[in-house]
């Protein structure tokens, strides 16, 4: 198997790993903890900077889409005004490193 099919099967094999710990949460208020957060430093650890970036960018676009990722479904919701201001900053963020 060549490197870039398998870098390409790790990204997704992590990105429903994310997904899987995202849906793991503890409810404590109103904001629920989840092990996403371990899931990431798994991802920052595993890949090199710029492919945990990508796996996490297809992440947000897949919740963002509507996909049931994200802890209580919030997803469906994502695409309204406060999102459109953290893509934006994100892309600014990526253009200028």
């Amino acid at each position: 198997m060549s490197d870039k099919v398998r870098r390409l099967a790790t990204m997704a094999v992590l990105v429903a790993v994310l997904a899987v710990c995202s849906q793991l949460a503890v409810p404590v208020g109103n904001v629920p903890i989840t092990a996403q957060t371990a899931a990431v430093m798994l991802i920052a650890l595993l890949l090199s900077p710029k492919y945990a970036a990508l796996t996490i960018a297809v992440y947000i676009l897949a919740g963002g889409i509507g996909l049931p990722l994200t802890s209580r479904a919030a997803s469906a919701r994502c695409w309204g005004r406060r999102a459109a201001i953290f893509m934006g900053l994100w892309f600014r963020r990526l253009l200028f490193l």
